[in-house]
């Protein structure tokens, strides 16, 4: 029965879209009150616009480098537009990838049901044009670009892209459907678009029902139960709610139970490449979780490499002892190191840049890095190398010419090549009450350092064995000699304080990354593991804090009185330094 015509004008002002939201923040948070950049990129989108776009070889899959885009915010002409560049195409039937906020729901399912009668595959990604900037796509030369009707050179990215309410219709719609490690789809019901004037209460109550009904036939249509559409409605149009990998499989939009994306260069703000997953788990309970594999560019010929996937707080508390490695071209590789964090379990080694260089196209083997399976196994799983010949000689090119101080794999640049908010990206109000830069300025100190001779740390190493073979013992990397642009005493301060509180893992993090950046240098990695506290300058004769790390062999409690040594420069490994440390207990506290 057709619609009354009221009711389909009514209709034209029900949207479903998740406004201003992202659903991934690749870049570190704002200063607050700020929006991100995402966020602003949101808000700003243009009605939906579809083009053909090209990349390198494997931009967008294996053996795929064309594909449509769709860009932009769900209108009702959305699917004459993209009939119009389908039939120019021919036969032709690329994949098309979602860049959207959501919009109209009658445009929205109107679309799905095209891209289900014309077969498509559909997923997620954000395409930049070449001669667009990324940051400004609303510019009107980019504008231009995308309705030129031309096919476009572009740069084909999925850290930081999104899919929400009424796009996840259009999601329904495909053929073959593939949501990319990371990426989040929003859901919430539908509303009145806020552009437009509202019809009367009880006209638009009756349109919002007809909405409910189109959109339940349409997902029975697809072949989708009730799961989806409950899960929406249940959230007020007002809100939003990010789909979990789990609910992605169990409500039928994507069931594959591992996936994972072609090996990714990035130039800026650093040179870093990186392949993002995801796999099921069958431990307690059947999970999926993302993860992630980092390349980042080290000191001299080496090369950070990190593993990072989400973590599960049902795991034993032991089961960040337990070893991770991987193995390439019939090697086993340890990670030895680990970042504390709530959120993730990071693992990671310095390795050799000729580890990588026979590695091709083959695979590389992670093992002991999953949850802990129901047969009381840490799990394992194998990435394919596709994308990484290409990408590796254009990272190790930016890594020679990269004018920062080449240094090894520490935290600080791991997190940074996350694809999602984590802890140590927060602007945390770390001291608020100090008043002078940590470990900078100090007042009342002699300018003469004294000279007492550092206790030597060992610098990371890393142990190589033959995947059927026993592990070596680990071999101490020699001191390279470069030039570094920090300026790091070469040799502490001794000064008195008191222990005020303990800091937690994430904090000191989040401020040895701070002074890593204005250090110009990378703490040296043995310290990593070690607790933090936070001593105030005593006898108390200016308003002075440092955050100092508590050697395993020393116990503190709040109030106790410490004699600290200052950061300095580390004698064993090149642009790094040792940081501000208890050196003994003076007074215990009580």
């Amino acid at each position: 029965m057709p619609t009354p015509r009221p009711l389909a004008i009514v209709l034209a002002v029900l949207v479903s879209a998740v406004a201003g939201t992202a659903a991934i923040a690749a870049q570190a948070l704002p200063e607050p009150a700020k929006a991100s950049p995402a966020e602003a990129g949101v808000a700003a989108m243009a009605e939906i616009v579809f083009y053909l776009a090209r990349g390198e070889a494997d931009a967008c899959g294996q053996g795929c480098n064309e594909w449509i885009v769709a860009e932009g915010k769900i209108d009702a002409g959305a699917a004459a537009r993209l009939r119009r560049l389908l039939a120019k195409q021919g036969h032709r039937r690329p994949p098309i990838y979602f860049h959207s906020p959501g919009g109209s729901v009658s445009g929205g399912l109107e679309l799905g049901r095209l891209i289900r009668d014309q077969k498509l595959t559909v997923s997620v990604a954000h395409t930049i044009p070449l001669g667009c900037d990324r940051d400004k796509p609303l510019e009107k030369s980019c504008a231009a670009l995308k309705h030129s009707g031309q096919e476009l050179e572009s740069e084909f990215d999925q850290t930081v892209a999104l899919c929400n309410s009424s796009c996840v219709y259009v999601l329904a719609g495909g053929t073959v459907r593939v949501i990319p490690p990371w990426v989040k789809l929003g859901i919430h019901d539908v509303g009145l678009d806020p552009d437009k004037k509202p019809p009367p209460g009880a006209l638009a109550e009756e349109a919002k029902k007809l909405a409910h009904t189109r959109i339940q036939e349409y997902l029975r249509d697809m072949g989708f139960d009730k799961a989806l559409y409950t899960a929406a409605i249940a959230i007020p149009y007002t809100s939003h709610r990010f789909l979990e990998r789990d609910e992605v499989v169990r409500f039928g939009i994507d069931r594959r139970e591992f996936g994972e994306s072609v090996w990714r260069f990035v130039s800026k703000p650093k040179p870093e490449m990186d392949k993002r997953f995801f796999s099921r788990t069958d431990g307690d309970q059947i999970r999926y979780l993302d993860g992630l594999a980092s390349l980042v560019c080290g000191a001299g010929p080496a090369i950070g490499f990190a593993l990072v996937r989400q973590h599960v707080a049902s795991e034993p508390a032991n089961s960040g002892q337990r070893s991770v490695s991987i193995s390439m071209n019939g090697q086993r590789i340890d990670l030895p190191y680990k970042i504390p964090s709530g959120e993730f379990d990071t693992r990671w080694a310095s390795l050799p840049a000729s580890a990588f260089d026979a590695v091709g196209n083959a695979t590389i083997g992670v093992s002991g890095f999953g949850p802990d399976r129901s047969d009381g196994s840490a799990g394992s799983l194998t990435l394919n190398m596709d994308g990484f010949s290409a990408a590796f000689a254009k990272f190790r090119k930016s890594c020679d010419e990269s004018a920062r101080s080449p240094v090894a794999v520490v935290p600080s640049t791991v997190p940074q090549t996350l694809p999602l908010t984590a802890p140590w990206a927060k602007p945390v109000p770390f001291m608020p009450g100090d008043k002078t830069p940590w470990g900078q300025n100090l007042p009342g100190v002699p300018a003469v350092l004294q000279k007492t001779p550092a206790a030597p740390i060992p610098p990371a190493a890393k142990t190589v064995q033959s995947a059927a073979g026993a592990a070596g013992p680990p071999t101490r990397a020699e001191p390279i000699q470069q030039s570094c642009k920090s300026q790091i005493a070469a040799a502490p301060l001794h000064l008195t304080g008191r222990v005020t509180d303990f800091i937690s893992d994430e904090q000191a993090l989040v401020r040895t990354s701070e002074v890593e950046a204005e250090l110009g240098a990378k703490i040296n990695p043995a310290y990593l593991s070690l607790k933090r506290v936070k001593v105030e300058r005593y006898p108390q004769s200016d308003n002075w804090a440092t955050m100092a790390a508590i050697p395993e062999n020393l116990d503190v409690k709040i109030g106790d009185v410490v004699e600290l040594k200052s950061h300095y420069r580390d004698p064993s490994l090149p642009c790094h330094f040792i940081p501000w440390t208890i050196d003994r207990l003076v007074d215990r506290a009580g």
